[in-house]
């Protein structure tokens, strides 16, 4: 799931549901990283070794957020086109368990007001 909010949160026909959408994800997104806290405390070495969370600050232009959105987002669709042929009846990766993995990314400019 990704969308561009701002496109419906600018539109008065759309705005207060994008604000609840909006809302429910980042809701959801707390959900999922406190259910992975719990579940860490038990999960395999191998689970815990292949996964990650990260919060990078950075200084960047206008025009390199939007490469590195874009970036990521091409990497992101690359994971999902190879599960989706595996699950379209490609290959498994032999001897590999494969579990439900949720990638949150988001990246936005913090005190654009202060300059």
């Amino acid at each position: 799931f990704s969308f561009n909010p701002d496109r419906f949160r600018t539109d008065p026909d759309t705005a207060s549901a994008a604000e609840l959408l909006l809302a429910d994800v980042y809701r959801q997104r707390g959900e999922e990283l406190g259910r992975w806290l719990e579940e860490s405390r038990s999960a395999p070495s191998e689970w815990i070794e292949a996964s990650t969370s990260a919060r990078r600050a950075l200084l960047l232009t206008r025009d390199e957020l939007r490469d590195l959105s874009r970036d990521v987002e091409r990497v992101l669709a690359e994971h999902i086109q190879r599960a989706q042929s595996r699950d379209d009846g490609g290959s498994e990766p032999a001897g590999q368990m494969r579990a439900h993995v949720v990638v949150h990314f988001d990246a936005f400019p913090v005190g654009l007001d202060d300059t």
